[in-house]
């Protein structure tokens, strides 16, 4: 996550495993950090890719990724081109890096390369060469050039044995002339020879590791939360309360009172009162919606790596992005329906105030809702523009506030009756008018009806604008609407990442009886799918 810091990306694996704030979770981090050489950038943001100047460099990054696998304590790292992307002095640092590994006889690394340099060339102890899915040599480094020249075209004295190896391998005019049959032949004998060695098996003590390794991030749900909490905690906090965000709120608040300063109670403030709801219900139903529609996209990419590898379930990671970061998306609201409440008069009453609040969390979390599921369904983000705008439309247009909803055909009312939008508006002015009564400046054909005698109660306010609905069915609709969209968009979410899910189950249980064979294929996953550690 580009708000992280390598030492924070390190420590949220690490606590998982050996609980928080533990010396066993400090531990092997400071001795990563110090062992990949990522100390000067431990607390470095890790930064967003293609921002120059705001994220660590790519070969610090590919070295993060390797750290995130050692924490699993592999025997085996296995590595999909660590280089790609990277120039030629980040390169072999990184290799510098996996060779250190090696040297230490704590963990073996196999790694797939293009077009190695003749420094990282010479850093294998071993070498497996593929033409066409076939292996055509397999041996050590210093052995392919006499193996190609015995089988193959001669080596320009101006080219590394690097250059020279990959140009028979993709060169037409020297593919031609490799004997390949012959290469094939040679790998073949050498395979047979080591036929009679029998199969392998582990021993008690590797199964034991084996099998720990696959539930190393078996924690309790409670931590589990926790971090979660944590690691994407900071990542909200970054995007809310940046100086961005800043202006846009005070802006909006600034804006919305100017317009609304000081009501006063009288008839003729009864339409700013109800157009005042309209505005403050409308406001907080386009950010969150906005929002929803992008909160899982970023996330994705990671979550699922971290859930094929069982860091997490799914249950732990929504509960803690959706639900724990409540309080801080409500922060924006907060400030915003306090200023407007107390600096337009909308109610003189604090109760009123009290009750607004809690109404216009339930209207954010509502819409938020909304935006989750264009999310959890991975729509692509020009078709959920295109349903978002449609839906606001639909919101406004059919909320009985432009247009008499009588006029429109008797089998279409259900649109406006069934409309979230105007429920929530319907109860803030409810809630707003509720015990108040408002002086009748005139008496005449304008002025509304119940003004003769000279008082208009907020009931006779509620009945003159057509927006008097029953409190309880409104509480209950939007209730209602919340926990559906909360369910749904869960259900969602899991089924596109189901193939993520389904590949930490059968990791897990399906090995455990399999102690006594080979080494399995269990994987750790880092923020970099080319890196993988197997126990």
């Amino acid at each position: 996550m580009p708000q992280q810091t390598p030492r924070e990306s390190l420590r949220f694996l690490a606590e998982l495993r050996f609980g928080i704030g533990t010396a066993e979770a400090k531990s092997p981090v400071d001795e990563l950090l110090a062992l990949l050489k990522l100390v000067d950038v431990a607390d470095q943001a890790i930064g967003m890719s293609g921002v120059p100047g705001t994220r660590i460099s790519g070969g610090q990054r590919k070295r993060l990724c390797i750290a995130r696998e050692l924490l699993s304590d592999p025997t085996l790292l296995l590595c999909d081109e660590p280089t790609s992307g990277l120039d030629s002095s980040m390169a072999e640092q990184v290799v510098s890096s996996l060779r250190g590994l090696c040297k230490s006889g704590n963990v073996s690394v196999m790694s797939s390369i293009h077009q190695p340099s003749t420094i990282i060339f010479e850093q294998f102890d071993d070498l497996l060469l593929l033409k066409e899915g076939a292996v055509i040599y397999w041996g050590p480094p210093t052995d392919v050039e006499r193996a190609f020249l015995a089988h193959g075209p001669s080596r320009n004295p101006s080219q590394s044995v690097s250059e020279y190896m990959m140009d028979c391998l993709v060169r037409d005019d020297m593919v031609e002339q490799l004997r390949i049959d012959e290469l094939k032949a040679v790998v073949d004998k050498k395979a047979a020879s080591l036929s009679n060695l029998g199969k392998l098996s582990r021993t008690r003590t590797s199964s034991n590791r084996y099998l720990g390794a696959l539930f190393r991030y078996n924690a309790p749900f409670v931590r589990q939360l926790v971090l979660l909490f944590q690691r994407h905690g900071k990542h909200v906090a970054h995007t809310k309360f940046n100086k961005q965000n800043i202006v846009l709120n005070v802006g909006l608040v600034v804006i919305a009172c100017l317009l609304w300063l000081q009501l006063e109670y009288t008839d003729k403030d009864v339409r700013p009162r109800f157009t005042a709801c309209i505005w403050a219900m409308g406001t907080w139903l386009f950010f969150p919606l906005f929002e929803g529609m992008m909160l899982f996209l970023p996330d994705r990419p990671l979550v699922t790596k971290e859930l094929k590898v069982g860091c997490y379930p799914l249950s732990a990671y929504y509960i803690a992005r959706t639900l724990l970061m409540l309080p801080l998306d409500f922060v924006w609201p907060t400030f915003w329906v306090t200023s407007f409440f107390w600096a337009t008069r909308l109610s003189p009453s604090p109760i009123a105030y009290v009750i607004v609040l809690p109404l216009m969390y339930l209207n954010y979390m509502v819409f938020q809702g909304v935006g989750l599921l264009m999310s959890a369904a991975n729509m692509p983000m020009s078709r959920a523009n295109t349903v978002s705008l449609l839906f606001i439309t639909y919101l406004f247009a059919w909320s009985g506030l432009m247009m008499d909803m009588s006029r429109a055909p008797r089998w279409l009312h259900w649109a406006s009756d069934g409309n979230i939008f105007g429920l929530s508006i319907s109860l803030m002015f409810r809630i707003i008018t509720e015990d108040v009564d408002y002086t009748c400046s005139s008496n005449g054909s304008g002025s509304p009806e119940g003004c003769n005698d000279g008082v208009l109660t907020g009931a006779e306010a509620r009945e003159w604008l057509g927006v008097d609905r029953n409190p309880q069915t409104c509480v209950l609709s939007l209730v209602l609407m919340l926990v559906l969209c909360r369910l749904l968009s869960f259900v969602l979410l899991r089924h596109s990442l189901r193939d993520a899910i389904d590949g930490a189950r059968s990791v897990g249980p399906q090995q455990q009886g399999k102690g006594s064979e080979s080494v399995g294929n269990g994987q750790i996953t880092s923020e970099d799918d080319d890196i993988h550690g197997s126990p």
